[in-house]
């Protein structure tokens, strides 16, 4: 963001300005946590920068090629929806500074009136192709991940779009507004007291009071301009003049509105119009993240703002020190209320009188600013306003990513070891109606970050995905993306009569199942099933057209499905009875990407290991390749003859294979391109 800023022949203090209050803005900070997120954002001020230099057309080939190895950085951080917003952002930023390189190359001496519109549209196209070169080379450079992620995509339950209600979800609180000049204003979960809508963290927006303040200084000298000379502190040989501040000034203001207009969601007709008319839009939840934009537009205004701050005298001086005062009179009054007044939502008084202070602060070095001729202002007051600003953000995030002890990882569990001894080759399974509860309403409530109990009971009650610390197999997985198979079976069991889901369990593998009880010490219990296990032989198999058809044989509880396998393929000869069939199976090796089993039977039949099915898994019979079949509607089967066996599974994607080549291909043309040219200036 320095470097950004920078690049708009701004001074250092407006560098340090726009960096502080974008790195350590309420949007990062707060989602600290959410590490796909903030390694995503934080690509956003790298592809304004050489957006804009891509724009002026410096270094055009260059540009094009750096902005997609960022791109490629982008996109390989792995949040879409934070990357489709970064990507959105770039083409707006790309489109104004085309607008605005065309409109100075038009109004050169000697260029006629006529070729106004021809310029500005053959700078735009410039840019686009430069984004689109760019594009592809950032498309080249994260194919390791994407191939697999569209494999992934096309299986979910995000194949076509979200739930509205769903993508609505996390709309921008209105009230949270205020919370641009007092970020604790409803309460902090920091502190226990959260008192707000939704998630404290989603509508995180603040990035200091004194960067708003001269954010809001910049628009108002945007609007209404006193002086179109150059500012103090302006690198009078930057490509980017007063008047491209002037319009840029606007053009982030206009952004912030937008920025929070989409992030509003539910709250305005806008955003469900988006949702349902432009493609995009529906693939997402969380509208308040696209406030990403108004975090960044607000920092560089920020900076911009920081030109020109300088003594006041006559008006200006008058309403600086009435200002102060103000500031001072609202921080005296929030604390007493602070102190006398017992209400539940005390947070109010406390963050109106932080708001207070920091307003005052800003007053205080408003009337303590260097005098306008001075030009580049360092020493203490610029010391001052750095002080001051990394105080403010670093108090307004504090303890909003609390940590746990190592041991809390290192030692295993209080109910891991009796629960790994019942499950045998089965898995656990927890109601997800008992694992919300366990969660949101327990141990991780948005109100607040202490659970009120020992940290140890999130472990102890295996929440997913914290079962996997011990090693126990679960049929629940915390992602917000899901095969779509794995979606409708969970919810066919959940809604299903006690007969029909005890079956469904017993088919998902379950051995284990765990129950909220408030009379344990750990508020859940360990339930056995019955006859619950990962690994099945059956000797006879039932066709079915279609996943449904197999699903809803398998509902209707046909009693011969205690003995057969549902296969979605035609089977020669289908069985009108069969009777109990056995086998000897023996697990040999376990792992995420690898399956061996040893297996002996006198019967041929089908294996069926009780695992989503997908694409990208392989199976060998002794060395020799079969086919993975889809059994039971969600699971993977191979049909065996009869004798003593070796069977493998592996997991060896096509996409990620394809995307490997497709990476390494990409980036050494660009490493040869790099070589090339780097070796062709030293021999001109």
């Amino acid at each position: 963001m320095a470097f950004l800023v920078r690049r708009l022949g701004l001074e250092a203090l407006s560098q340090t300005v726009a960096g502080l209050a974008f790195c350590l803005s309420g949007y990062l900070v707060a989602r600290a946590g959410f590490l796909s997120i903030t390694s995503t954002a934080v690509w956003i001020p790298w592809l304004l920068l050489i957006g804009l230099r891509l724009a002026a057309r410096d270094r055009y080939w260059l540009n094009a090629a750096l902005l997609g190895v960022v791109l490629g950085f982008l996109l390989l951080a792995g949040h879409a929806q934070t990357a489709a917003y970064s990507l959105m952002l770039l083409l707006l930023w790309v489109t104004f500074w085309s607008w605005r390189t065309a409109r100075k190359e038009q109004q050169k001496p000697g260029r006629p009136a006529s070729s106004r519109i021809g310029t500005i549209a053959k700078g735009f196209g410039a840019s686009w192709l430069g984004i689109g070169i760019a594009v592809l080379i950032g498309l080249g450079i994260a194919a390791v991940q994407l191939l697999p992620t569209f494999e992934y995509l096309s299986q979910s339950q995000r194949a076509q779009s979200v739930d509205f209600e769903f993508a609505m979800t996390y709309s921008f609180w209105p009230w949270r507004f205020l919370s641009l000049a007092a970020p604790d204003l409803f309460g902090s979960p920091a502190a226990g007291n959260y008192w707000g809508y939704g998630a404290f963290w989603e509508d995180a927006v603040y990035i200091g009071l004194l960067p708003l303040l001269l954010a809001t200084r910049a628009i108002a000298r945007a609007l209404w301009p006193r002086n179109q000379a150059v500012g103090p502190g302006r690198d009078q040989s930057a490509s980017i003049d007063q008047a491209d501040l002037r319009a840029l000034s606007i053009g982030l203001a206009v952004l912030v509105l937008l920025s929070f207009t989409l992030a509003l969601g539910s709250n305005t007709p806008v955003f469900p119009w988006l949702y349902r008319n432009v493609p995009g839009f529906d693939m997402f939840q969380a509208p308040t993240r696209i406030s990403i934009w108004a975090v960044t537009a607000l920092a560089i205004l920020a900076s911009i703002g920081v030109q020109g701050w300088r003594a006041q005298d006559g008006r200006g001086l008058y309403w600086s020190r009435l200002g102060t005062a103000g500031a001072a009179a609202v921080m005296g009054a929030a604390a007493l209320g602070w102190f006398l007044l017992d209400i539940e939502q005390n947070s109010f008084f406390l963050a109106m009188a932080k708001a207070g202070f920091w307003g005052f602060l800003f007053g205080i070095l408003t009337l303590r600013a260097p005098q306008p001729e001075v030009r580049n202002p360092g020493g203490r007051w610029a010391w001052a306003v750095t002080l001051v600003l990394a105080a403010d953000l670093l108090l307004a995030g504090w303890g909003l990513n609390p940590a746990v002890d190592l041991d809390f990882y290192r030692r295993p569990s209080q109910s891991a070891e009796a629960v790994a001894a019942g499950l045998g080759e089965g898995r656990l399974y927890l109601a997800p109606a008992d694992e919300y509860d366990l969660k949101f309403n327990r141990l991780f409530t948005f109100s607040s970050f202490d659970p009120g109990e020992d940290w140890g009971n999130a472990r102890a009650v295996l929440l997913p995905n914290l079962h996997m610390l011990d090693g126990i197999l679960h049929t629940a997985n915390f992602d917000p993306i899901l095969p779509g198979r794995y979606v409708q079976w969970m919810d066919t069991l959940e809604s299903a009569p006690g007969d029909t889901s005890s079956r469904l369990l017993n088919l998902s593998g379950v051995s284990v199942v765990e129950i909220a009880d408030l009379d344990t010490e750990a508020g859940v219990r360990f339930d056995s099933q019955s006859d619950g296990t990962r690994f099945r032989w059956y000797t006879c198999a039932l066709h079915a057209e279609s996943g449904q058809d197999a699903l809803d044989l398998l509902v209707d509880g046909d009693r011969r499905l205690e003995h057969l396998v549902v296969i979605e393929k035609p089977i020669e000869d289908e069985p009108a009875d069969c009777g109990t069939s056995s086998a000897q199976i023996d697990l040999i090796v376990d792992e995420s990407d690898q399956i061996i089993l040893h297996l002996n039977t006198e019967n041929d039949g089908w294996l069926l290991i009780a695992d989503t099915w997908y694409p990208g898994w392989s199976a060998e019979v002794d060395g020799e390749p079969v086919e993975i079949l889809r059994a039971n509607f969600l699971f993977r089967a191979v049909e065996i003859s009869e004798g003593a066996h070796e069977v493998e599974f592996v997991y060896r994607p096509q996409s990620f294979q394809w995307g490997l080549v497709i990476t390494a291909v990409t980036v050494l043309c660009l490493a040869i391109t790099a070589g090339f040219t780097a070796w062709r200036r030293e021999t001109l």
